[in-house]
């Protein structure tokens, strides 16, 4: 974890491309997941890390980026299953995204 956390590349690969989480989302739709689940995943993932506040952080940031943009990324057929798949339980969890920016730092927009 230390050292893809100096990688600063991986970053900018991610970012660029949004592969990391297009993948996930068409991967975790496959295994029948659903977005509220999909989103618990990251969150979970997220605070599992409280004492690596470097990669907390980027990843927090990235959840950002994805958030801003993952409709677009996915391309109209799977932004709508997005769509269809919104419930109280994925609002519920994309708030909590929202918390989590906060707390890391980043302001709400």
């Amino acid at each position: 974890i230390d050292k893809c956390n100096l990688d600063e590349n991986w970053t900018v690969v991610m970012e660029e491309t949004a592969i990391d989480a297009i993948t996930m989302y068409k991967e975790f739709r496959k295994m029948n997941l659903s977005l509220s689940d999909t989103l618990k995943f990251v969150s979970f993932m997220v605070n599992d890390w409280p004492k690596r506040h470097t990669l907390r952080h980027r990843t927090v940031k990235r959840m950002r980026q994805v958030r801003h943009g993952l409709g677009v990324a996915l391309g109209v057929e799977l932004e709508r299953d997005i769509y269809e798949q919104m419930d109280l339980g994925s609002v519920w969890e994309y708030l909590g995204w929202l918390k989590m920016e906060h707390d890391e730092g980043f302001s709400f927009n």
